[in-house]
């Protein structure tokens, strides 16, 4: 009887329930871990400029802890967390019967993803770079790159519509919350840095600011975002809880 029980529907989901679980258990100490691991950088980071100044010659351990340098612990640390973001929105997917809601929660889980191997390959900077020599060349302002960086993150906001329409009303509230202060350190802080490196350049106190500002606001909002995916697939535990029937 037990073998027939796990065959039938009613133990796919009693297995899925357990798995989300688990899941949701060890999300929870990773979301634990990684507030620890931002303040942490963040202070290394801070210390290590305020300590060696402009002038100073850098040492071998100074790229593992600066946040405006790639292929070191802050880069594989964010790539990490936006890879655990993604997990855990495929996985709030499962809890939701509305086809609206489960396709909106895999598309942002897929999107998660790929900024998340971005993070890594830096592809989105090899572009950009590419992008500002042809705009130079042909003497149009570098904002134009920025605008449209601008128009896409509109465009996912407004293809996204749908799913946040289908979520409740204090879930939406969390997710918006979370990617506004993604996007304004990915997308307003940058511009506002790297406008700032073209007039002033990159060795001065005010950019090592305006660089750390723009990876804790990524940082914060992805860890946002995991916070309010974990304690919403515990809250699915629950019999009533709200989203099961959207």
């Amino acid at each position: 009887m037990t073998t027939l029980w796990w065959l039938t529907r009613g133990g796919v989901r009693e297995c899925t329930r357990s798995m989300t679980d688990v899941l949701a258990a060890r999300l929870a100490w990773l979301r634990r871990g990684s507030a620890v691991f931002i303040v942490v950088i963040h202070g290394l980071n801070v210390a290590a400029h305020c300590a060696l100044g402009s002038g100073a010659e850098r040492p071998w351990w100074f790229t593992l802890v600066d946040v405006d340098t790639e292929q070191n612990l802050p880069t594989w640390f964010s790539s990490g967390l936006l890879l655990c973001c993604a997990v855990a929105a495929w996985q709030m997917a499962k809890q939701y019967n509305s086809p609206v809601a489960v396709r909106g929660w895999r598309l942002v889980a897929l999107l998660l993803g790929l900024v998340s191997a971005d993070e890594v390959v830096c592809l989105h900077e090899r572009l950009a770079a590419a992008a500002l020599r042809w705009l130079a060349g042909r003497e149009l302002a570098s904002l134009w790159l920025w605008a449209g960086g601008a128009v896409l993150v509109a465009s996912a906001g407004a293809t996204l519509l749908p799913f946040l329409r289908s979520v409740p009303r204090r879930l939406r509230r969390r997710l918006l919350v979370s990617a506004g202060v993604y996007v304004f350190g990915a997308l307003v802080l940058e511009v506002i840095g790297q406008q700032w490196a073209a007039l002033h350049g990159w060795s001065n106190p005010t950019y090592w600011l305006l660089a750390a500002l723009e990876e804790l606001f990524e940082m914060t909002g992805a860890w946002l975002f995991l916070r309010l995916t974990t304690l919403a697939l515990v809250e699915s535990k629950q019999p009533n809880a709200a989203f099961r029937s959207n």
